[in-house]
């Protein structure tokens, strides 16, 4: 995979994710 979660939006749920 590489590192995503389903499509390509895992730096984004991560930084969410980190944020909250």
């Amino acid at each position: 995979e590489g590192g995503k979660f389903s499509g390509g939006f895992d730096i984004n749920v991560f930084t969410e994710v980190q944020k909250t």
